[in-house]
């Protein structure tokens, strides 16, 4: 395209690209850790391990909200996808964003089962296939749980491990479930129940959990609103889904109004099955859940039964809050070996002294199994008696902030990503920081499991945290990839390799390319030529400038296009710093704060100093990322010191170190100090805000 005839005098200042901006509002601080800072990897980080060369599968729904992400930066536009594609809703973004945040080295695979059943086998195995085969993925993780049953390893289990056996260098990561409040276990405990003029032993909820005598469960049904309740026995596993054992006893599950009318109700012999129901009333009602033995039959085993209550909405961390909840008996019977593991989500809002609470919703365990794996490997035998599985094995925090769909509509939004569905995938980011620092496959679960900070009152395993909350670096130093410290608190070991700084200093060209780009902008075609050739070329000041022009002379649209390949194709910090100027002020893309705060961080990283104001003021103002004033302070001084000067950066320091205490103040000014000497330690805050 020609250039020249869009030159036209515009006597603004060249830096308008690259400008500031004025807000002020300036939100509360928050000095909690983010959870990215909690998995603690800055050592690996340091040391520039990133996830390169390791390929890292997904499972999960879909990914609605891709193409949109991976234009603004937020994913990589080199995502490979297999299965049932694009699959419904958005929660596979979201995992993928997660892992790109921890290892952006890594290169992403997703896959949408085709089918999954009650048990959460065939399509989800199909997915490890794809993504393990021709993908060639090195870690896989997913957040599709199996429900409640009795036999391990289950069909998805036994097919996993096939593939694990197959495929000596995959590692699997699963997540324990978010079913906590909604999750009862149980002995049977038969009472008599009266139901439409007929009695059944029904399963005692009281007795078996010590308690004084109850037929049912009970809770409260709010108005358009439905659940899905799965019921796990002791029995036989089906051979498929539509052939249930005859030697199985034949059960009912049925949920009834606080009447103890029948709402809904379902009688098989199945070793598991599902019952769903939609409150389409105006009003909420008391719902009453029975579990009923619907026959004589004899059984020569003792019977058990699991139940397992969620409200039928996208959402898996909802689930139905049960009054007999039991906390043993994990849901997910998944992926056990040495290379795979199990974990639950810690909420890291909760940080105090290196300690979280566990998200409430967090199922616990250990496992009760009834059933292995045979001999030849393809089928179930019954424990003579049920056998213990602890898990989970660590904790990860959650609530990563990702990109969800607006409630307009209309762009999308930063919200935290809550359950194990967000702590399944910051596990496998970790993992793959360790792969690419060559810590070997089949130690890494032993690994994080040996290496976790303890959560419990003791040291060793339990069953609300496993062996504690993950730690990165120290997993690392265990594999013996990173020398262990001498101060853990150092931010920098001084028995470290130095790590390479890529700090960006304009070269003479890249100066006379601005000086043609003023100008130009004040209509002096000449210089414009100049500056058309040199970008034709391939150079990319030229390119840069030449988006500066545009801009400034009303082509937003051709500003963003140079600018941004230039940021993806090249990672030229002054091209990085121009497209989180365009994200922020919509110009040419659309407005996308999360997105600026990428691209200014990444600038800012190379040591371009208004980049790092600009990553400040947005931690100061919560856009885009979690406030964080000492943060945002530090940042801000950096920029000073490395020469920006402004009146909007001289007030804005002014109103946030008002706002901090001398303590803070002092610790702004030796993170600033740090950050000057070497801008890319600039902490990595993507997935905190």
């Amino acid at each position: 395209m020609s250039y020249l005839k869009r030159a036209v005098p515009v006597a603004i200042a060249i830096s308008a690209i690259c400008g500031y901006f004025s807000d002020s509002a300036i939100a509360a601080t928050s000095n909690i850790p983010s959870p990215i800072q909690i998995i603690n990897a800055s050592q690996l980080i340091n040391h520039g391990y990133n996830g390169q060369g390791i390929n890292v599968g997904i499972i999960s729904n879909g990914i609605a909200n891709y193409n949109i992400l991976s234009r603004s930066g937020l994913l990589p536009k080199d995502v490979r996808f297999y299965g049932n594609m694009p699959g419904s809703g958005d929660e596979g973004d979201w995992m993928m964003q997660v892992i790109h945040d921890i290892a952006p080295g890594a290169k992403l695979g997703f896959c949408t089962p085709a089918a999954s059943s009650a048990i959460g086998a065939s399509g989800i195995v199909e997915c490890e296939k794809l993504l393990a085969e021709k993908f060639h993925a090195n870690i896989i993780t997913d957040d599709l749980n199996a429900k409640p049953q009795f036999w391990s390893p289950t069909p998805k289990t036994m097919l996993s491990g096939k593939l694990l056996n197959k495929l000596k260098n995959l590692l699997l990561i699963s997540g324990v479930g978010n079913f906590g409040g909604g999750y009862y276990e149980g002995a049977w405990e038969p009472t008599p129940f009266l139901l439409a003029g007929k009695s059944y032993p029904a399963q005692d909820f009281g007795k078996s959990v010590g308690q004084g005598s109850r037929p049912y469960d009970s809770f409260i049904m709010p108005s358009h609103t439905g659940v899905n309740i799965f019921l796990g026995i002791n029995s036989s596993p089906e051979a498929s889904s539509r052939s249930c054992p005859s030697s199985n006893p034949k059960m009912t599950m049925a949920l009834l109004n606080g009447h103890n009318e029948v709402l809904t109700s379902q009688t098989q012999r199945c070793a598991l099955f599902k019952l769903t129901y939609f409150n389409s009333n105006s009003s909420a009602i008391t719902a009453r859940i029975v579990v009923l033995k619907d026959g004589t039959e004899p059984s020569d085993q003792s019977l058990a039964v699991k139940m397992l209550a969620q409200w039928a909405e996208r959402s898996a961390t909802r689930s139905v809050p049960l009054r007999y909840n039991t906390l043993g008996g994990a849901s997910n019977s998944g992926l056990l070996g040495p290379r795979s593991i199990i974990v639950a989500a810690v909420d890291p809002n909760t940080y105090l002294r290196n300690r979280l609470a566990i998200e409430p919703f967090a199922t616990s365990g250990p496992l009760r199994l009834n059933y292995g794996i045979n001999s030849s490997g393809d089928g179930l035998i019954r424990f003579p008696s049920p056998q213990r599985i602890d898990i989970p094995g660590v904790v990860v925090p959650d609530r990563f902030m990702v990109a969800m769909p607006s409630s307009g509509g209309a762009g999308y939004v930063m919200r935290p990503f809550i359950g194990d569905s967000a702590a399944g995938p910051a596990a496998a980011g970790v993992a793959a920081l360790l792969l690419s620092a060559h810590a070997p496959v089949d130690q890494i679960s032993e690994l994080l499991k040996k290496s976790a900070y303890p959560q419990g009152r003791a040291p060793g395993w339990n069953s609300r945290y496993g062996y504690g909350l993950i730690d990165a670096d120290k997993a690392a130093v265990m594999a013996g990839v990173l020398p262990e410290e001498r101060n853990p608190s150092a931010a920098h070991r001084e028995n470290a390799p130095a790590s390479p700084i890529h700090r960006f200093r304009p070269s003479p060209a890249f100066l006379h390319e601005q000086t043609l780009a003023m100008a130009a902008i004040h209509g002096n075609t000449t210089s414009l030529t100049e500056i058309q050739k040199a970008a034709d070329a391939g150079d990319e000041g030229g390119r840069f400038w030449l988006a500066v022009y545009d801009q400034k002379t009303g082509h937003d649209a051709e500003a963003a296009d140079l600018c941004s390949s230039a940021a993806h194709k090249s990672e030229f910090p002054p091209a990085e710093n121009c497209l989180g100027t365009l994200f922020y002020r919509g110009l040419g893309v659309h407005k996308d704060y999360r997105a600026a705060y990428i691209w200014w961080l990444r600038a800012a990283r190379a040591g371009i100093p208004n980049a790092a104001f600009r990553v400040g003021l947005l931690q100061a103002k919560g856009f885009g990322t979690a406030t964080n004033l000492v943060d945002a302070y530090a940042l801000m001084l950096t920029a000073k010191t490395e020469g920006l000067r402004n009146p909007i950066l001289a007030t804005t320091m002014d109103k946030i170190r008002n706002r901090l205490s001398a303590d803070d103040q002092r610790i702004a000014g030796n993170m600033a100090r740090g950050y000057v000497s070497d801008p890319s330690s600039i902490r990595r805050q993507r997935n905190s805000g």
